[in-house]
Formats: C-alpha cells, structure tokens, sequence
C-alpha cells in the first residue's frame, strides 16, 4: 500500500468515472464492484474517486445543457410545438409541471439524490434536464456527489466484506 499505488488508483478511479459519466457503456457500478474485490483495501478510496469522477462528468452534461439552451433560445427564441390533440396537451402540461420540481432548490434537490443513488430517472438524462431548467449548479453538483457516493457505497461494501 504505498503513495505511488494509491495516487495511481485515485487518477484512475476519478479517471473512469468522469469517463463513465459521459459514455453509459461504461458502467461504474462494475468498476467499483471489481476493484473493491480485486484490491479490498483501497476499496474506501475508490468509490470517492468514482463518485467526484462520475459528479465532474454530470455537471459537464449540466453546464452543457444550460449553455446549449442559452444558444438556441438565442438562435431560435422560445419557439413550442403546437399540441397535436388533447391527449398530446396533457402530456406536455403533466411533463411541464413534473419538471418545476427542477425549478425550486428542495424539490430539485431530491430528484437529483434519488437519480444519483437510485438511477430512477438515469442520472444523464436528470443531468440535462436539470442544466435546462433553473436548478442551482451547486445543488446539482453535491446532490449528484452524495447520491453517488451512497450507491458506490452499497456496491463496495458486501464486496469488500466477503473479502475481509
């Protein structure tokens, strides 16, 4: 257990999982898994780094999101769609209410801890959404780092244990 080996595998964990973020054929949660049982002791280390890794990576595709949507609101202005019939109304006025939840800090702030521990919306496509909307960077980015660092967490642990 020296430095050299520990700094290599702090830069490769939050390597990967920046990496990760970005590409979803890369699954982090079986980054984890393997060097939690491949190396137990520096499994604690590894599921930081992923975590900051994969939270870098989502508030990429979040600064994206708000930057590309101040571009095309430029280009384009804040041009709708027109409703086909009733039912596509519907859908587009629930679509429109669930997402104020990005809009306030609190509610914002679930979504995103549910999506970054859960995967229930995919913390991607939550990520885009919420760069869209009025979600503050900095409740994005803590949300998404604790809510990864608890899945990380639930993924190491029963590993390293069984190792242990």
């Amino acid at each position: 257990m020296s430095l050299a080996t520990g700094l290599g595998i702090a830069g490769a964990s939050a390597g990967f999982g920046f990496v990760s973020a970005l590409l979803p054929g890369l699954p982090a949660e079986a980054y984890v898994a393997t060097m939690s049982a491949t190396s137990p002791g520096w499994g604690p280390l590894v599921v930081v780094c992923v975590a900051v890794g994969q939270a870098a990576g989502k508030l990429l595709l979040f600064v994206a999101a708000r930057k590309g949507l101040s571009l095309g609101r430029a280009k384009l202005g804040n041009r709708r769609p027109e409703p086909r019939n009733a039912l596509h109304s519907r859908v587009i006025a629930w679509g429109d209410r669930a997402l104020t939840l990005l809009d306030r800090p609190w509610p914002a702030a679930g979504v995103i801890l549910v999506s970054a521990s859960a995967g229930v919306p995919p913390l991607a496509v939550t990520s885009v959404i919420a760069g869209l909307r009025r979600t503050p960077p900095v409740v994005f980015v803590l949300c998404c780092l604790i809510g990864r660092l608890a899945r990380f967490t639930v993924i190491a642990v029963p590993v390293i244990a069984a190792k242990g």
